[in-house]
C-alpha cells in the first residue's frame, strides 16, 4: 500500500503519503493499520457493511 500512496490521489493515500515524508515509512505504515482497524472495529460493532460510495471524495 505504501508503495502506491504517490502515485493515487484519494484521501487515506495523501494522508499516508504526507505522514511518511514526515515520519518515516513504519509510522506511516502502523498508523494506516491502526485507522484500518478502527473503521473494521466500528463497522463491525454497529452491525454495518462497509461501502466505497459512503467514504469516497467527490471528483
Amino acid at each position: 500500500m505504501l508503495r502506491l500512496v504517490d502515485k493515487q490521489q484519494d484521501r487515506t493515500s495523501r494522508r499516508a503519503c504526507d505522514l511518511m515524508q514526515r515520519r518515516g515509512k513504519n509510522v506511516a505504515a502502523v498508523a494506516l493499520a491502526n485507522q484500518m482497524a478502527r473503521t473494521v472495529f466500528a463497522l463491525f460493532s454497529q452491525g454495518e457493511r462497509y461501502t466505497i460510495a459512503a467514504t469516497a471524495e467527490p471528483m
